[in-house]
């Protein structure tokens, strides 16, 4: 079964799948992992490009094929998938480092003055507005599927808006990392892929120009 859309949000640390048990052959790491009750045994296999796991019969090592098809059913197929996904959680949990910078982001704006954050819409909670005390957003984090922005994937993406002036937007756009805001204003407003592609300096440095617009620009109408 090809449960490769792990890759999409993470990466693994070699060293770590090693000292979990995983086997280095070639670019592929292997992991074999008995299912308790079941008399079946779990192959992991993962590379820089894909990640799959397939179950065997722990007597005669051949492939249980009825877990490869998606349209098996039964309690026995159900019990295989669950055990299979609490190992491959815990896999990403402990060998797995997210390629998305929403945390360093959320920790960031901490360190700016007069600001906080909010999850303004309770069916949304995973959307976070970046603000002034004032009330005034400067950024808008999300979580979305990445068709919204690139039109090839439904696997969830988190993303960023940020205000920022129209001539820097037009020189950052490349629809790899920048793209036309997604539901704001195209002119001023930019989002941003959150992936361990873009350095925190450079994504820090954007935060911080779209925080100081937003200020600024506050404290100018206050001023009037």
């Amino acid at each position: 079964m090809d449960i490769s859309f792990w890759l999409e949000k993470f990466s693994f640390n070699p060293k770590a799948l090693l000292d979990y048990g995983f086997v280095q052959n070639g670019s592929c790491y292997l992991l074999h992992k008995e299912l308790e009750t079941t008399g079946m045994t779990a192959v992991f296999c993962l590379s820089q490009s894909a990640f799959t796991v397939s179950v065997f019969d722990s007597d005669t090592n051949e492939k249980y094929t009825p877990f490869e098809l998606s349209d098996s059913t039964g309690n026995f197929v159900g019990t295989l998938r669950g055990k299979t996904e609490e190992i491959a959680n815990d896999i990403a949990k402990r060998c797995f480092t997210s390629k998305s910078l929403r945390g360093a982001v959320l920790n960031f704006v901490k360190s700016l003055d007069d600001t906080c954050t909010r999850t303004p819409w309770k069916r949304t909670p995973e959307y976070v507005t970046l603000n002034l005390n004032s009330g005034k957003w400067f950024g808008l984090v999300m979580n979305i599927p990445k068709r919204f922005i690139t039109g090839d994937s439904d696997v969830k993406v988190d993303v960023i808006n940020l205000k920022l002036a129209p001539d820097e937007i037009k020189s950052l756009i490349d629809f790899k990392t920048f793209f036309p805001a997604y539901h704001m204003n195209k002119k001023y407003w930019i989002t941003v892929l959150l992936n361990r592609d873009l350095g925190e300096e450079k994504l820090f440095s954007l935060i911080k120009k779209s925080y100081d617009i937003v200020k600024n620009k506050t404290k100018n109408s206050t001023v009037k």
